[in-house]
């Protein structure tokens, strides 16, 4: 197996931890190419995805939050890569910002740990919401464009920073709100 495959799950977690401070308005969009194999990952506040950054309370919250959980396991609905790629999920990995020490939303085996008791309402509160999607694109080579459908699901993201690295390349592009593609130089 190659090195850059080995290590491609501390690099999407150096680059999400590395990339800013918690920051309402901007999410991040890291892909990293090995092929056949692609990985993404999707980081935003909370806020950005559900209004609110502690756990749900009331009915109203608990059905959004339901809603982005759901969301967040069909990366189609976020993310859309070319149909010449050939691409296939072979993973989902949600990790919960409610889940209890070690515990993390696990492709589509439901809820794990999402009732811990990790927030209030108060304003010094942070929460971030991670997925992970593992792909086998057959045609990896003809990844050189995305639709972005989450820029229109989520109005709040009004900056998505996407970073994408690759053996021939790597790039990192700002995406504003009201894009909804972009091309991969």
């Amino acid at each position: 197996m190659n090195a850059l495959l080995k290590s491609l799950p501390l690099l999407l977690a150096t680059s999400t931890a590395l990339a800013a401070p918690h920051q309402h308005g901007q999410a991040y969009l890291d892909m990293v190419l090995e092929p056949p194999t692609l990985l993404i990952s999707i980081s935003s506040p909370l806020a950005n995805l559900t209004g609110f950054e502690y756990q749900p309370a009331t009915k109203e919250e608990q059905s959004r939050w339901e809603q982005v959980k759901q969301d967040m396991q069909t990366p189609d609905l976020l993310i859309r890569l070319p149909e010449d790629a050939d691409c296939s999920l072979s993973r989902v990995l949600l990790q919960s910002p409610f889940a209890t020490a070690g515990a993390h939303d696990h492709g589509d085996h439901g809820d794990h740990g999402d009732h811990g008791d990790h927030g209030d309402h108060g304003d010094h509160q942070h929460a971030d919401l991670m997925a992970e999607y593992q792909y086998v694109c057959a045609r990896a080579e003809a990844l050189r464009q995305l639709e972005l459908p989450i820029m229109q699901k989520y109005p709040d993201i009004e900056r998505l920073r996407l970073q994408f690295i690759a053996p021939d390349r790597l790039h990192r592009i700002d995406i504003n709100a009201g894009q909804g593609h972009v091309e991969l130089p």
